[in-house]
């Protein structure tokens, strides 16, 4: 018998491609799984075409109210029915019909007493599906500390087996938004984090996405600067490192806990300069990092 598989999709005024997306979840070559959909409250005609695709065995999570962005994907991990793996799934990108089966062939060579988490090559594309470059190779291993700045992995790209979800919705986080450095923080501390180097998605980029496009280098860079020093998103790694170290520092292994604890202090901001490991993959991104400890901004 094959693992069962639940892949949740949180939609929001996404009529334009959803049933691109949707289209490529039923032609997944995976047989045991099942489609979860929480509408986040559209005023389009998502919920329309999402009610077109009822009669293929798509379920619906009721929702009266927007929550918002990741808050919608909490309630679906939450509220889904019981399965072996959970696969996280934005409204506008398509599948390869090989992406579930992959990554549960991954996972099932794991321990599964344990947290297991596996994310995934991707394509990056522009808004009609023209490719644009392939997603970035991530380290051989992710130590926990690098899990802080540096978000390797992608959610729509993201399975986890339901120890991870039993560990996940005992305590939401509330003040962190991005999901995908919360995963990978729990993930490498309280399991394991693997890759699949296999392409898995086309991941569609226009202006309505949550993130940055990154595929140009000088208008990310632009952006980053606005983003960081303008939009104090310092602050944002900041109050998500103590809301994480306020939920689990019980739970932690020592040297991840004295990691965790420096970073998400106030102030001590030599030390932070000084740490002996390197905390992201770019060295120019490494130093910006550093004059960030020493003006205090981290």
């Amino acid at each position: 018998m094959n693992p069962k598989v639940n892949i949740l999709v949180a939609t929001y005024n996404g009529e334009k491609y959803l049933r691109e997306l949707l289209d490529s979840l039923l032609l997944q070559n995976y047989p045991n799984l099942s489609i979860y959909i929480l509408d986040d409250g559209s005023g389009d005609n998502t919920k329309e075409i999402i009610f077109q695709y009822i009669h293929k065995g798509i379920h619906i999570i009721e929702n009266n109210k927007n929550l918002g962005y990741p808050f919608s994907f909490y309630k679906l991990i939450e509220k889904c029915d019981k399965a072996d793996y959970y696969c996280l799934c934005d409204q506008d990108d398509v599948w390869y019909a090989d992406k579930v089966k992959n990554a549960v062939d991954i996972l099932e060579q794991k321990d599964n007493t344990i947290p297991q988490l596996c994310f995934s090559a991707f394509e990056y594309c522009d808004e009609n599906l023209n490719f644009l470059r392939n997603s970035d190779k991530p380290p051989e291993k992710i130590s926990f500390d690098k899990t802080f700045f540096q978000c390797y992995m992608w959610g729509f790209t993201t399975v986890f087996n339901n120890k991870f979800r039993e560990r996940f919705i005992r305590r939401f986080p509330v003040k962190t938004k991005d999901e995908d450095y919360w995963f990978q923080m729990m993930a490498v501390a309280f399991g394991e984090i693997n890759y699949c180097p296999k392409v898995s998605a086309k991941h569609r980029r226009h202006g309505k996405n949550h993130s940055q496009d990154p595929t140009s280098f000088l208008k990310f860079q632009l952006w980053r600067i606005k983003y960081f020093l303008f939009q104090n998103q310092f602050s944002v790694y900041h109050r998500m490192l103590k809301e994480f170290y306020e939920y689990y520092r019980n739970d932690l292994k020592e040297e991840h806990k004295k990691s965790l604890e420096l970073f998400q202090a106030d102030g001590s901001s030599l030390k932070k300069v000084s740490y002996k490991h390197r905390l992201r993959s770019n060295w120019h991104d490494e130093i910006l990092l550093r004059i960030a400890f020493f003006f205090r901004f981290l």
